[in-house]
């Protein structure tokens, strides 16, 4: 193999693949080339400043299902690609068609890069699997956003928030798959506290025996405009809180409250962990096959218990 490390030279991916003895490209191949110590010009994000970097691995997909056509440019959905002077994901750009037919994909991982410099040309680079982010962190969280929060101020209707949907659908320290709505209001952030009240009421309702913390029952009901919060003796029956609210007033009057902190916490995680077991809870998020990012997290989840690489399934 040539002693010079530095690829200054113009390549074809094929010329590339040679100097590793490749030369068939019918067959998927995940091949380390860390140790070969070839080099490429990279663009480093952070100093933006050109370096040079090891390719730490040649990759071959020779029937990949479809693939994204932009202008002369072709690539997969995770591909980057550098367009009229900007770097754009082919998937996402509204002049890029969707092509169903099979295609052949050869590529090069450079450390700690997404794109490379030869000859002054930029290329584009994906990493395994696609993107880095999906594969390296250890939780990923997609957020929806719904429908608008308006309220009337002065006479005028004003859109003063959002509905937001999460979703789990990566998770290396719990179960993923789970999903929560909350209200985002501008200039002030999350405010869950009237859907806080709606979980614990319904839990209560529908709850066989009282939930019973460090000795007292808690409870909260309230069908009406009133609601309320009441903490009492189990043995005797005694009521020790009793807050009577407004279904806006819960955060105020009860989260805020530090007299019943310890009864709210107890009952809320008997709401949120112990209540519907993790079979059956009403978290549970079911995977929507008609998104691209939550597929390739199941695809990508699956490959990494089994330890087989993404490029074979």
């Amino acid at each position: 193999m040539d002693t010079n490390k530095n690829l200054t030279e113009e390549l074809t991916f094929a010329e590339l693949f040679n100097r590793f003895g490749v030369d068939k490209f019918d067959t998927p191949l995940e091949l380390d080339t860390s140790s070969d110590e070839y080099e490429v010009e990279s663009w480093d994000e952070s100093t933006k400043q050109v370096v040079w970097k090891p390719i730490t691995a040649l990759v071959i997909k020779p029937s990949v299902e479809k693939h994204y056509k932009l202008g002369s440019l072709k690539g997969t959905s995770v591909h980057r690609v550098l367009y009229n002077e900007e770097w754009v994901e082919l998937q996402n750009h509204p002049e890029a068609t969707l092509v169903e037919k099979s295609m052949a994909v050869v590529d090069m991982m450079v450390e700690d890069t997404e794109n490379y410099l030869a000859e002054g040309q930029v290329n584009h680079n994906t990493t395994p699997g696609g993107m880095a982010i999906p594969y390296h962190a250890s939780t990923r969280i997609k957020l929806t956003g719904g429908q608008q929060i308006k309220q009337t101020i002065n006479g005028k209707d004003a859109v003063v928030g959002i509905n937001v949907t999460c979703k789990t659908i990566k998770n290396k320290v719990a179960r993923p798959w789970r999903e929560v709505s909350f209200e985002i209001h501008f200039g002030k952030g999350i405010r869950e506290n009237e859907q806080l009240f709606d979980e614990l009421r319904e839990y209560c309702e529908k709850c066989k025996e009282p939930v019973i913390v460090d000795g007292m029952k808690v409870k909260v009901d309230g069908g009406g405009a009133w609601k309320y919060f009441t903490v009492s003796d189990n043995k005797t029956g005694e009521v020790v809180h009793d807050l009577k609210f407004y279904k806006s007033e819960f955060g105020e009057k009860v989260i805020n409250n530090p007299e019943v902190q310890l009864y709210l916490t107890g009952l809320m995680d008997a709401t949120f962990i112990m209540g519907n077991g993790d079979d059956n809870h009403k978290t549970l998020a079911s995977i929507d096959l008609g998104s691209a990012t939550e597929v390739e997290a199941v695809k990508a989840e699956r490959a990494s218990k089994s330890g087989k690489s993404l490029l074979t399934d």
